[in-house]
Order: structure tokens, then sequence, then C-alpha cells
């Protein structure tokens, strides 16, 4: 083979083995470009949470139009005179409806609050023999000085109303005491945005 043969033949084959190399080299670009854009992102948590409670001064701001009548004694005399209150009470719409229930009664506010309504049976049946209770909405502090170890964790609110059980009842507007129990982040936020009141 004569020494022109042989360049042609060795261009060819340098040609061959170029176009190889671009090809491979295209291809894996590619495979990695896939493997980029499929990574799997992991979801950060927001770490440990610490029990908290504490004392915090809430605004009574409703109640539910569901309540209940705890009569002190299982005299007819006194479930009676209820009753009777009771009837005068839906007949001119303060109440909707009411339900005798164990030695009480179910009570279906309308036109009267649980407040008023706590109001109206002790001034009619005296203080030391009905209780009148209700599931009572509060607004509470956006912060909240709560104690954990000793320690003051200010807690953090995204929402300020809360609904807690009551009895006595209070007068919309006024200031009372809740227990608060809470579990928080270290920096103060709330798990959950859920907690727990009792007074």
């Amino acid at each position: 083979m004569d020494d022109k043969k042989k360049k042609i033949v060795t261009f060819i084959g340098t040609l061959f083995v170029a176009i190889m190399f671009v090809g491979s080299y295209a291809a894996f670009n590619n495979n990695s470009g896939n493997s980029s854009t499929s990574t799997a992102t992991t979801t950060v948590q927001g770490g440990a949470t610490y029990f908290v409670s504490g004392n915090a001064n809430a605004v009574v701001i409703g109640y539910s139009q569901l309540a209940t009548i705890s009569l002190e004694s299982n005299s007819s005399a006194l479930s009676s005179r209820a009753s009777n209150e009771l009837a005068q009470l839906q007949n001119n719409g303060s109440i909707s409806n009411y339900v005798a229930q164990g030695n009480g009664f179910q009570i279906f506010t309308q036109n009267m609050n649980a407040y008023r309504l706590q109001q109206a049976l002790v001034s009619k049946l005296g203080g030391s023999n009905v209780s009148v209770n209700a599931s009572t909405s509060f607004s509470l502090p956006k912060i909240l000085p709560l104690i954990y170890r000793n320690q003051i964790v200010d807690v953090k609110l995204t929402n300020t109303n809360f609904t807690a059980p009551t009895s006595p009842l209070q007068d919309i507007g006024s200031n009372v005491t809740v227990i608060v129990h809470a579990l928080v982040y270290a920096n103060g936020d709330i798990y959950n945005n859920q907690i727990t009141i009792t007074t």
C-alpha cells in the first residue's frame, strides 16, 4: 500500500474515532441532565417540640348557641320552676328550644346569648340552685409568655380565637384568666397551631 492510500485510511479511521467520541459525549451530557432534573427534594421538619403552659388574659367574644343547665338538686319543684321559666323564654323568642336532660336541660339560644340566659335563670331560680355551661369563644394576645421548665417562652399565635367550655359564664367583653397548654418549636411557633384552654 502506497503512502497516499495509508494517509487516506488513517484519516478515515481518525474521523471515525472522533465521531464516536462526540456521540458518546453528547449522550453522557444528555443522561446527566435527566439525572439532575429528577433529583428528589427533602422536606425539612420543624424540629423538636416542647410542652409549655401558663396563664393568659383572654377576652370573651361570644358563646355557642347550645347551653346546658344543671340543677343543683333533684327537687321536682325546682325542675318544674326551671321548665316554666324556659317556656316563657321560648315564647318571647329568647331561646328557640329546650330539652330535659338528666338533672337539667339543654337549651338552644336565639335572641339571648348564654350569659344572659344564665343571668335570667339565676335571678328567677337563685344562684345556688342552677348553673349554666356553654362553649365560650375567647380572643387571646398574639404573643403569650408561657413556661417551659421555669423559663419563659414567647409563644406566637397565628390564630388568636379559641373556644373552651366555661361555667360560670362572663359577659361578652369581659377579661378572664385562662390556662393555656401547647406544644411549640424552639422558635416559639405552635405545633400544628393547636393549643388547649381551660378556665
